[in-house]
């Protein structure tokens, strides 16, 4: 959700509840953000199954920003709440797979 509300504008101009971001954010604060949230789970996960799961959600939360980018020209409250939800579903089931290994 944070590299979404990096990378696109907002879209929520005048139909949103709420006004629209006061500042950018900057790669420092992308970094850390991004950093707090996954170190637990790196402490946490083997660093295979890690890495697979980060990847494959990585990818869904971009598609899911693509879609919004596409259809509304940016993001809005609603599309971050979707977007976290697609990362951290897909992130979750990737991890259990690999752990669980075939068969």
């Amino acid at each position: 959700a944070v590299l979404t509300m990096w990378r696109l504008p907002y879209a929520g101009i005048g139909i949103a509840k709420v006004s629209q971001k006061i500042s950018e954010l900057t790669p420092s604060e992308v970094v850390v953000a991004i950093g707090l949230g996954l170190i637990p789970v790196f402490l946490v996960l083997p660093s295979g199954a890690f890495v697979i799961a980060t990847l494959f959600a990585s990818a869904a939360a971009a598609t899911m920003a693509l879609i919004a980018r596409r259809k509304i020209a940016g993001y809005t409250g609603d599309v971050l709440g979707a977007v976290e939800q697609v990362f951290e579903t897909a992130f979750f089931a990737v991890a259990a797979a690999v752990i669980a290994g075939p068969g």
